[in-house]
Parts: structure tokens; C-alpha cells; sequence
């Protein structure tokens, strides 16, 4: 299937056959085994704003996707450190204050493991805190 493009009536994406060819202002699939008997081929919508998590609103495979995947795998890379490495993903106690704080002290030691790697140029170990002291 193969995106195209509507004319902006509703919020939804049409999926053609990738075999549908355009003649003039119609589509003619030539396929050697059509699905449909239609001579403009299999069609499919798809609404985004009915499953946001399967429908994100950027088409993947794009280089938008690709930008702003990257930017989400570091961020959640950083939210993981900041949990496992610094002990606040098992704690003990449920008070908001006391997690606000933990976040807090946590990520004041993850800058400051930053800023050591820096001073001793060294930038791949800010995560290697037992490395870094060494």
C-alpha cells in the first residue's frame, strides 16, 4: 500500500495499491491478480485522530521521523540513567516530596558527573562514574 494524498475534506490518510498507476485524473491498478474487481484497486483509510500511538501524526520512514526519533531515544536514554544509576526507579517511599527530591539530587549528579568528564576531556564517561574517579 502506498500513501496519496486527499484533498484535505477529513483528517485521514488513503492507501492505495503501490501497482495503481495514474491516467489523467483516475488510477488504474495493474496488477496480474487484482484483490477487487475496482479498476482503481484496493483503497484503504486510515484515521489518525482515532489511535494516536499507531498514527503519531509524521509519516515514519521520513527524515522528520528519523530527527525527532533520535531526540526521543536520548531523552529516554537520560530518564533511564536517572533512574537505574541513581536508585530512584526502586524506592521505598511514595511521598511526592521525597520523589521531587530524589529527581532532583539525581540529576544534580548526573551534571555534575558531566562537568568532571569535561574537566578531565574525557565526555564518554560521564556515565562511568566509578571509571571517572579511577
Amino acid at each position: 500500500m502506498a500513501k496519496v494524498g486527499g484533498k484535505n475534506r477529513s483528517e485521514r490518510f488513503k492507501w492505495i495499491c503501490h501497482k495503481s498507476k495514474k491516467t489523467g485524473s483516475t488510477r488504474i491498478c495493474t496488477c496480474e491478480n487484482p484483490c477487487t474487481d475496482s479498476k482503481y484497486g484496493h483503497c484503504v483509510y486510515t484515521y489518525p485522530d482515532k489511535n494516536l500511538r499507531l498514527y503519531p501524526g509524521i509519516a515514519r520512514g521520513t527524515e522528520e521521523w528519523d530527527r525527532i526519533y533520535k531526540q526521543r531515544t536520548v531523552i529516554e536514554r537520560t530518564i533511564h540513567s536517572l533512574k537505574s544509576s541513581f536508585c530512584v526507579d526502586n524506592r521505598k517511599t511514595s511521598n511526592a516530596l521525597t520523589t521531587k527530591s530524589d529527581l532532583l539530587l539525581a540529576g544534580i549528579t548526573q551534571l555534575i558527573g558531566v562537568l568532571l568528564a569535561k574537566a578531565i576531556d574525557d565526555v564518554k564517561l560521564f556515565r562511568r562514574v566509578r571509571k571517572m574517579i579511577a
